[in-house]
């Protein structure tokens, strides 16, 4: 049985004309970010970090629609656990319990979005995956007069 190339794309098998995308190379504020970041690891005050990690999906498409939209972070972020901050916030009751489970994983894991000037697009598609996703803490990062800046989304 012979398979069309769009069968064959369907079931994931590779045709002789499909692309498999490149990983996308670090813009030179990214590179600098990095190396900030970096900085951090060696100093403790971060655990890790992660380049284009993963990617939300904000949007499926209706069904036979081929569309989607999605969002690449920058930067996952690995902090450690504030061990007597999180310790306070066990002091709730079972009502404060799912807060405590968003804000002991925001403190863990946050997204970084670096940026020389944010585009409407972008920014709108920042605040759907911080929306949608709150077991994160998302930041906008831009750099100002050699000084990272953050904005939490």
């Amino acid at each position: 049985m012979r398979l069309s190339i769009k069968e064959a794309k369907r079931l994931g098998i590779e045709t002789p004309n499909s692309t498999t995308p490149k990983k996308r190379e670090m813009n030179h504020l990214e590179l600098d970010y990095r190396d900030y970041l970096e900085r951090q690891r060696h100093v403790g005050e971060i655990l890790d970090y992660r380049f284009e990690w993963f990617r939300f999906i904000l949007y499926h498409g209706l069904p036979g629609e081929q569309r989607e939209a999605s969002y690449k972070m920058d930067f996952l972020v690995v902090k450690p656990a504030i061990v007597e901050e999180l310790a306070k916030q066990c002091m709730c009751d079972n009502s404060d319990l799912k807060q405590y489970t968003y804000s002991l994983t925001q403190d863990l894991l946050e997204i970084h979005e670096v940026k020389g000037h944010w585009r409407s697009r972008d920014r709108i598609r920042f605040k759907v995956a911080a929306e949608m996703n709150p077991w994160f803490r998302f930041l906008g990062v831009m750099r100002e007069h050699g000084e990272w800046i953050y904005e939490r989304f």
